[in-house]
């Protein structure tokens, strides 16, 4: 494995890592982690995006996405009765 993969994989790792502290409200670590991979020298075409992120942040986005109703009469009848999460 080359250096500048070996580069490129945690520069992705820090990335993502300040993708996943933005959306959970920790906008400081987010930044942080940002800038790291943007110090890792990261590949030509990733930098305008992390720091586009570091600068704006992410976009609102949902966490997850919505559940699905429950498809069984058994799972109905435990929705109703607040026992699904």
């Amino acid at each position: 494995m080359s250096a500048r993969s070996i580069s490129s994989r945690k520069t992705d790792h820090h990335d993502h890592l300040g993708d996943a502290y933005w959306r959970v409200g920790r906008t400081l670590e987010a930044k942080f982690q940002w800038a790291h991979a943007r110090d890792l020298k990261p590949e030509p075409d990733d930098l305008p995006k992390i720091e586009a992120k570091i600068e704006n942040g992410l976009p609102d986005a949902p966490l997850r996405p919505p559940r699905r109703p429950p498809t069984t009469r058994k799972g109905r009848q435990q929705e109703k009765q607040g026992r699904l999460i």
